[in-house]
């Protein structure tokens, strides 16, 4: 389908495809009600008052944070698994998307970073879910379209 050749745009890209799935999901889960909030308001809220979180602009300064660290993620991933290899990617993708979550919502939410906090069941359980759903997408996404960067035989 395609050809990247440098590892830092292959996991750029492939962290931003991966998050738009993501985010599909994680609408649906606001939406319907599991989460309080989209994550782009809860990404939002690290830089702008929580009623300033659900506006238009809270959602610009939102998306692009959510989108920043997923290309994060993927490039972190790229390099993570041309390092240890691909033997058990889905539970490396597990590993990485309950690392982010951990990681994020630990230390966001718990320094005070992000004004919003999940502090629901349900909103936790949807963002863990949404951030290992991520981690697995990267990994299945790398290990389909990496062949030029990981020389896949």
């Amino acid at each position: 389908m395609f050809e990247i050749e440098d590892k830092i745009t292959l996991g750029i890209f492939i962290g931003i495809l991966a998050n738009i799935i993501r985010n599909i999901v994680g609408t649906f889960s606001y939406l319907i009600g599991i989460q309080g909030y989209h994550i782009w308001q809860f990404a939002a809220s690290a830089y702008l008052p929580v009623e300033e979180a659900k506006s238009i602009y809270g959602l610009i300064v939102g998306s692009f944070s959510d989108y920043m660290i997923a290309a994060l993620i993927g490039v972190f991933s790229v390099y993570l698994l041309l390092y240890v290899g691909f033997e058990n990617y889905i539970l490396k993708g597990f590993f990485i998307g309950g690392t982010a979550w951990l990681l994020i919502f630990t230390i966001i939410v718990s320094t005070g970073i992000s004004k919003i906090n999940p502090n629901s069941v349900g909103g936790s359980i949807s963002f863990l879910f949404n951030h290992l759903l991520l981690g697995v997408l990267i990994v299945v996404i790398l290990k389909k379209y990496g062949e030029v960067v990981f020389n896949f035989e």
